[in-house]
């Protein structure tokens, strides 16, 4: 299972999310962080010293329980090849993070996070959000999470910090109808 996680920007909670779902299915899945740039050149970074480097979003992904982290780099020109040089890198069941990812992988499920107030701008952003399977409204008050047909209502710091049982009632509904 391949399944995208992308955002309105930063700070949406992209990588929230991605950690609760890591915390909620310790070792079920590899993740794969896309950051799209001209430049650095393009590679796929496997080297455990730089994924592990404090405040990366690669060393959360570790921290809360990923089977396996990768972390691509690519030009626009080179994203798709890149990326699914990486999930071929992968086994099992598989996060993507980052918008780009839509237009160029076969996914099973894709989650756009929203936050509050936050104004989408960015083409890739806007692409994600009309094609995603659910959005995750990122709330900033303290709620109960609770799904609204195609729409997820938390606060996700919240539920980083202590995952509530309707947390992962709806993960699980959402994530066993597909396996």
């Amino acid at each position: 299972m391949i399944i995208l996680v992308g955002g309105s920007g930063s700070n949406s909670g992209k990588t929230t999310f991605i950690s609760i779902l890591l915390a909620n299915f310790t070792k079920k899945f590899s993740v794969v962080k896309v950051t799209p740039t001209e430049k650095f050149g393009n590679y796929v970074e496997t080297d455990m010293h730089v994924l592990l480097q404090k405040g990366k979003d690669t060393a959360r992904f570790i921290e809360y329980g990923a089977k396996k982290v990768v972390w691509v780099h690519a030009d626009r020109a080179n994203l798709g090849r890149f990326l699914n040089d990486a999930v071929n890198m992968l086994n099992g069941d598989i996060i993507v993070e980052g918008n780009s990812a839509m237009r160029y992988l076969q996914y099973d499920l894709s989650f756009f996070v929203l936050r509050d107030m936050q104004i989408i701008s960015k083409q890739s952003s806007i692409f994600f959000l009309n094609n995603a399977n659910f959005v995750i409204r990122n709330v900033s008050e303290k709620i109960t999470p609770n799904i609204e047909g195609h729409e997820i209502y938390a606060n996700l710091y919240l539920e980083l910090k202590n995952t509530s049982k309707p947390m992962r009632k709806i993960l699980n509904s959402i994530l066993f109808k597909l396996d």
